[in-house]
């Protein structure tokens, strides 16, 4: 599976006050093909919201926005003020499609093996999770 480069234009709030405001989200791959987490920040005396957009096969995506606002202005709370971590772990969520009991594919089990050794603290043995 690639991997992406953590790009930094989006995970700090120092580095979203430096991007231009415009309607269209600037993405971040989560998981390439599959995941991306966006912000948008429409006004500059305003806060951005956070955008997530999950491929949906046949060339399709589904773009949602996550409840709450970006943590520009006031201190993240986990509820209706979100950090880029915060959002990042609402992306990584299964939906409730993958939930049904629908067969799961290897792309899936491959990225949720990928998460838990994330969250669990473990490396893989190239010393990348």
């Amino acid at each position: 599976m690639p991997r992406t480069t953590p790009s930094e234009k989006i995970q700090t709030r120092a580095a979203r006050s430096r991007l231009p405001q415009r309607r269209k989200p600037h993405w971040l791959c989560l998981r390439p093909g599959q995941l991306h987490l966006g912000y948008v920040r429409r006004n500059v005396d305003q806060a951005g919201h956070w955008t997530v957009r999950r491929y949906n096969g046949g060339g399709t995506y589904k773009v949602a926005r996550l409840a709450g606002v970006a943590d520009d202005i006031e201190a993240a709370n986990g509820a209706t003020v979100l950090s880029f971590n915060q959002a990042q772990d609402l992306a990584l969520r299964p939906t409730p499609q993958t939930q049904t009991g629908s067969p799961m594919t290897v792309a899936q089990a491959v990225a949720g093996y990928l998460d838990y050794l994330q969250t669990s603290g473990r490396e893989g043995a190239d010393g990348h999770c």
